[in-house]
Order: structure tokens, then sequence, then C-alpha cells
């Protein structure tokens, strides 16, 4: 069989990997775990073992399509390993190298994005005791930089609505627009619900954050401002990656 290593360079190469999205708790539990120092390595792996059960039933046609894709564009020298990594599709046994691997990568990506969580939060408590505007404009900015790195949101999925923000001058009610257009009720839950487990110390932030985050997302998506605060942050980064790669472009004035 494969050793992790081989693993590790098949799902790579396939872009495979659970969605944030479909994250329970078995997956933040070992999350949580992996940023514990006390943790041992027997808890570690018992966690493993109830994430990969969690999701490798869901998980297993998906990955094996995925995998037949990219085997089929692979150089010859990796169709030994794309072969033995399909193998563990045809395993019903979530006990298996991929399944745990495809688990504890989930995990290891959590427990990286809360802990960056974290730091954007102590930054954050220094920005809320300042007067003025620049606290609410910090917050606003941590919150949406947290959701997408929370949820693992990819500016390319939402490049028509953020070309058409742009061209229309991002304007107010270009963002209104924006945030309408892009809204997905599964996608705004799951960031307030994201935003609202953080903890840090000191806690002021986290538990401004938090409340900001409580309750349901509003009807209209340019009156929640976690979500209009998560696709600017997507908004941003798309600007500041075509700019990157044509920078004799000039930036959109806001």
């Amino acid at each position: 069989m494969p050793d992790d290593r081989s693993l590790i360079t098949v799902i790579t190469g396939a872009g495979i990997g659970i969605p944030r999205g479909l994250l329970g708790g078995a997956v933040e539990d070992l999350a949580a775990a992996l940023m514990d120092d006390a943790a041992t390595g027997e808890q570690i792996a018992l966690l493993t073992t109830a994430a990969a059960a969690a999701h490798w039933e869901q998980m297993r046609a998906p990955v094996e399509a995925a995998l037949r894709r990219a085997a089929a564009m692979a150089p010859v020298e990796d169709d030994a390993a794309y072969a033995e990594a399909l193998l563990h599709t045809d395993d019903p046994d979530p006990d298996n190298p991929l399944a745990r691997l495809l688990a504890a990568q989930a995990a290891a990506a959590l427990a990286a994005a809360r802990s960056r969580a974290q730091e954007r939060l102590a930054a954050l408590d220094a920005a809320l005791g300042v007067a003025g505007s620049r606290g609410r404009e910090a917050a606003s900015e941590a919150v949406g930089a947290m959701a997408v790195d929370l949820l693992d949101l990819d500016p390319e999925d939402y490049e028509p609505e953020i070309t058409a923000f742009v061209g229309a001058g991002q304007t107010d009610t270009a963002q209104a627009d924006l945030a309408r257009q892009t809204s997905d009720p599964d996608v705004r839950a799951l960031a307030r619900e994201a935003l609202g487990t953080l903890d840090a110390d000191p806690p002021a932030a986290a538990e401004a954050v938090a409340a900001l985050a409580a309750g349901a997302p509003p009807d209209d998506p340019a009156e929640d401002a976690v979500w209009v605060a998560t696709i600017m942050a997507l908004a941003e980064e798309a600007i500041a990656l075509a700019l990157a790669a044509d920078p004799a472009t000039d930036r959109p004035s806001a």
C-alpha cells in the first residue's frame, strides 16, 4: 500500500479534500485536539478514526471520481500511486489510510485557520480600543478575513459578481448588489456559526465578533454585516490577484 507521502501527492494532484462546509463535529474535535498541546497521540488517533468514519461514506464516490480524472492526466510514473489510492475508494471501511488522511488534513487545515483567526482577534482587540471609525473598520475587515479563511471560500467562485461590482465602480449600491447576488443561505449561516465558536485571550474581540455573528442572518443579505464583510474580503482578494497578474493595471477606484 502507498505510504502517506504517496497518498498526499495524489490527493494534492487531484485537488481532493473534504469541503469546509461539510465538516462536522468529529473533524472539529480533531482540529481542537491538534491545537491542544496536552492532547496525546492516542487521543488524536481515536479522533482521527471518528472523523474518518463521519465523512468516508459521503466522500468515497466524489474522491474516486476526482482520482480517476486526475489519473487520466497524471504522468505515467504516478500511475501506480493513483492505482493504489483508488483501491481505498473500494473499501467501505473508513479505517483505511486514504479516509484517515483526508480527515486528518481537513482537521489540520481547520486548526490552522482557527490559529490565524486567533491572531487576527488579538490584533483586533487593540484596534477596538481606538476611538472613531477605525475600530469598526478593523472589526469588519477581521470578520471578513476570518470568515473567508474558516470557510475556505475562493474568490474565483464569485468572479462574475465581483467583476460586475468593480465595473459598477464599487459604490455602496454596487456593494449591496454584490451581497445579494452572491448570497447563499447555507454559507451565510456557516459563516456566523464559525465566527461564533472562536475564542481568544484577551476575550474582548472574540466576544465582539461572537455578538456580531449571533442569531440568524437578516433576510436581506445587504443588511448582513457578516456576509457583507465576507464578500468584500473576497472582492479585495480578487482585485489583489488581478493586480498581481497585471501590475500595469490601475486599481479600480472606490
